[in-house]
C-alpha cells in the first residue's frame, strides 16, 4: 500500500492514531505511514524513490510538528522500512514521568535503557525496531510481521515498547512474562490485569478518537485539537 505523502495525509494519520495522546490521556502513540522508505540492495531507481519519500515525509511532518509544539508534543520517525515509516508522536514531559516510575524504570534498565535520558532511550528503541533509524542511519532487519514487505520479518517486535506507549505497567510486564500469550482481554493492548479498567480505557480512547475526528472534519486545525502541556 502506498499513500500520497502530504501534510493533510499526515494530519489525518495523527488524528486517526493519536487522538488519546492529543487529549492528554496517554504519553505517546505510534503509527506506520505506508510507502517505500527503505530499499536496501534494490535497484537504484527504488533506492532513489526511498530517499525521495523520506525527504518528503520529513518535510510534510514539519508543519504538523509546529502546530503541536505549543501543546508540548514532539514527533520523530523511529525507523524507515520498505513498507512504511514508523512515526512516534509523544509528550516528552509526560513520557519522562511515565518511564521514570520504578515499575517501568527497573525493567527498562535491565534491558539496557537509561530510564532517565529520554532521547537516548528513544534512539535505543529505534535501533531495536530495526529498519533504518532516522537519527543515525543504522540499518537492521524489519522487526514486524509486515505483509507489505512480502512475508514475515526476521525479528520480534520489542516487547518493552509498551512502556513507551503508556500502556499499564502490569500489562506490559505480563506481556513480556507470557510472551504475548495467556492474556485476559485484547484491545489497544493485551490485558493481563484489571480487565474492567482496561475495557473502560479502550472505550474512552474510542470515544476520544471519534470526537477528535469529528472536530477535525468540521474544520478544527490540528494544533487546536491538542490540549496544553501537562
Amino acid at each position: 500500500m502506498t499513500r500520497e505523502i502530504t501534510k493533510q495525509a499526515l494530519e489525518a494519520a495523527i488524528i486517526r492514531n493519536c487522538s488519546p495522546m492529543l487529549a492528554g490521556l496517554k504519553p505517546a502513540c505510534l503509527f506506520t505511514f505506508p510507502g517505500v522508505f527503505l530499499a536496501q540492495g534494490e535497484h537504484v531507481d527504488k533506492q532513489e524513490l526511498a530517499r525521495s519519500n523520506r525527504a518528503k515525509l520529513l518535510e510534510e511532518l514539519e508543519p504538523c510538528a509546529k502546530a503541536l509544539a505549543p501543546s508540548g508534543i514532539s514527533r520523530r520517525v523511529l525507523t524507515w522500512r520498505s513498507c512504511g515509516a514508523l512515526v512516534y508522536v509523544y509528550r516528552p514531559a509526560m513520557l519522562r514521568r511515565w518511564i521514570a516510575d520504578p515499575h517501568a524504570a527497573r525493567p527498562l534498565r535491565e534491558m539496557g535503557y537509561t530510564a532517565s535520558d529520554l532521547e537516548r532511550d528513544l534512539d535505543r528503541l529505534a535501533q531495536r525496531l530495526g529498519g533504518e533509524t532516522a537519527s543515525r542511519g543504522e540499518k537492521a532487519d524489519c522487526p514486524m510481521a509486515c505483509k507489505h514487505a512480502g512475508g514475515r520479518c526476521k525479528k520480534d517486535f520489542p516487547h518493552e515498547i509498551g512502556y513507551f506507549l503508556g500502556y499499564p505497567y502490569e500489562d506490559v510486564a505480563g506481556f513480556i512474562r507470557h510472551k504475548g500469550e495467556r492474556y485476559l482481554a485484547f484491545g489497544q493492548w493485551k490485558v493481563y490485569a484489571n480487565v474492567s479498567g482496561a475495557l473502560e480505557t479502550f472505550a474512552r480512547y474510542k470515544r476520544c478518537t471519534a470526537d477528535t475526528t469529528s472536530a477535525y472534519r468540521s474544520g478544527r486545525d490540528l494544533g487546536s485539537l491538542a490540549v496544553a502541556a501537562m
